[in-house]
C-alpha cells in the first residue's frame, strides 16, 4: 500500500530465534499502520461487494474515463485520513484523491490504491479475471515469445503476485495505462521474492514522479529471465515505433 524512496525489506521486520523476537524494523510503526488500514479498507470493500452499489464514471488526472464506486472512495478516504493524521510529514498520492505538487517536496510518500481491480469488483466475477481482448501488438508479442501457457487476471497486483508465488514467470504490459500506485507495492514484494520489475526498456520505474502513469509500460519477471525478456523485446519495440519517454 505504501512505498518509500528507501525500500522497506520484509526481512528486517522481525527476526526470531526459538520464538523470541530479536529485531524489529525501524518501520514497525508504519507497517502496523499499513496492516491495520488495509484490513479496515478491505472490510469496507467487502461490505459494498455484498450489497447493491452505484457505479459512476470519473475523468482521472490523465483525462481518461474510469469506473468508480462508493467502495473505492470510502476505502480511499479512510486510508488517507488516517495516514495524514498519523504521519503528517509524509506526502500522499492516492487514486481517489486530488493530486497536488506538495508530495513532490516530501522525502517520503505513501502511494494508495484503495481497490486494485475496480472493473472486476463491479462485475462481481469473484476472481479478478481479465476479460479484455489483447491488442494486435500484444498478440504480436505473445506469438513472438511462444508462451506455452497463459493466465489472465484483472489486477496488476495479482498478476505480479503470481510471479512472486512462482505460479507465473512473466507479466508484460505494453500500454502506459498502469499508474504508480498499481506497481509500487507489488514491485517491492516481487523484488523481495527474487524477481524484477522494470519498464519495457529495462529501466527502473520512477515513483513520486509528477506524472502518475508508467509511460514506458511494465515488465515483471522471476528475475532469472529478465534480461533475456528485455533483449527479445527490443526488435518488437522498434517495430512498434516505441521509444523510451
Amino acid at each position: 500500500m505504501g512505498c518509500n524512496r528507501t525500500s522497506i525489506s520484509v526481512r528486517n521486520v522481525l527476526a526470531c530465534n526459538n520464538g523470541v523476537a530479536m529485531n524489529q524494523s525501524n518501520y514497525q510503526r508504519e507497517i502496523e499502520a499499513a496492516v491495520r488500514l488495509a484490513r479496515a479498507a478491505g472490510a469496507i470493500l467487502l461490505k459494498h461487494y455484498n450489497s447493491p452499489f452505484l457505479v459512476e464514471h470519473k475523468v482521472n488526472a490523465l483525462q481518461e474515463m474510469e469506473e468508480v464506486t462508493a467502495a473505492d472512495r470510502e476505502a480511499n478516504d479512510l486510508i488517507v485520513t488516517e495516514l495524514a493524521g498519523e504521519f503528517p510529514d509524509d506526502g500522499i498520492l492516492a487514486e481517489e484523491s486530488t493530486d497536488t505538487e506538495d508530495r513532490l517536496t516530501k522525502d517520503r510518500v505513501w502511494l494508495i490504491d484503495p481497490m486494485d481491480g475496480t472493473k472486476n469488483f463491479v462485475q462481481r466475477d469473484g476472481d479478478a479475471s481479465s476479460r479484455s481482448h489483447r491488442s494486435p501488438r500484444m498478440e504480436r508479442v505473445v506469438d513472438s515469445f511462444g508462451f506455452r501457457h497463459e493466465t489472465r487476471r484483472g489486477s496488476v497486483g495479482v498478476k505480479i503476485g503470481l510471479i512472486a508465488e512462482r505460479e507465473a514467470d512473466l507479466y508484460l504490459h505494453l500500454s502506459p495505462s498502469t499508474k504508480q500506485w498499481d506497481t509500487c507495492a507489488p514491485e517491492i514484494i516481487l523484488t523481495e521474492a527474487g524477481g524484477r520489475l522494470t519498464d519495457l526498456f529495462g529501466q527502473r520505474l520512477q515513483y513520486n514522479h509528477p506524472r502518475i502513469d508508467n509511460r514506458n509500460g511494465v515488465v515483471a519477471t522471476n528475475g532469472v529471465a529478465h534480461d533475456l525478456v528485455i533483449e527479445n523485446l527490443k526488435p518488437l519495440l522498434r517495430e512498434f515505433g516505441r521509444r523510451p519517454v
